[in-house]
């Protein structure tokens, strides 16, 4: 069965059970099982029930139709607040993003405003520190490259 079918459709949560919770677990039993690697699986499960968990405490719900770009902007802040690092807060970005763009597919109805994430910021990365190798990794690299010279391996541009 393909996603987005007729029978997927009426596997979906109700309207009554809009929550953020049931449709996670409709998107992880139809669009990540067998498609994605248990471990990702697993991650974008935990992302999408921290987020449940930051509009529950939020708002005392965690009704799908009343999400908001705003409510992903305080969840992003909320995460950095609690000390994860860049690289972590965007990988949440990515797994919230990915599970409303599924639900907009499926039933746009389910997000009465749109797709929440869209236009939300993930946060920059801090630049990659260059890196060279240590002294003693440019004589044992050189070691090497002349051991080779004299084993006759080293032949790279040379025609014989």
């Amino acid at each position: 069965m393909s996603p987005g079918t007729a029978s997927d459709r009426r596997r979906l949560p109700s309207r009554r059970d809009g929550t953020v919770s049931a449709w996670a677990a409709r998107y992880e039993e139809l669009a990540l099982t067998g498609v994605r690697s248990r471990e990702v699986t697993e991650r974008i499960a935990l992302h999408l029930h921290r987020f449940g968990e930051y509009l529950a405490a939020t708002y005392g719900h965690e009704k799908l139709a009343s999400m908001v770009r705003r409510d992903v902007v305080g969840w992003r802040d909320a995460l950095v607040a609690s000390g994860l690092g860049p690289s972590t807060v965007n990988n949440h970005l990515g797994s919230l993003a990915g599970f409303c763009s599924w639900v907009a597919a499926q039933a746009p109805e389910a997000l009465p405003s749109g797709n929440p994430t869209s236009g939300a910021r993930t946060l920059a990365l801090a630049p990659l520190e260059p890196r060279a190798l240590t002294p003693a990794q440019v004589r044992s690299l050189k070691s090497v490259v002349d051991r080779a010279a004299r084993a006759g391996l080293h032949r790279a541009g040379r025609s014989e």
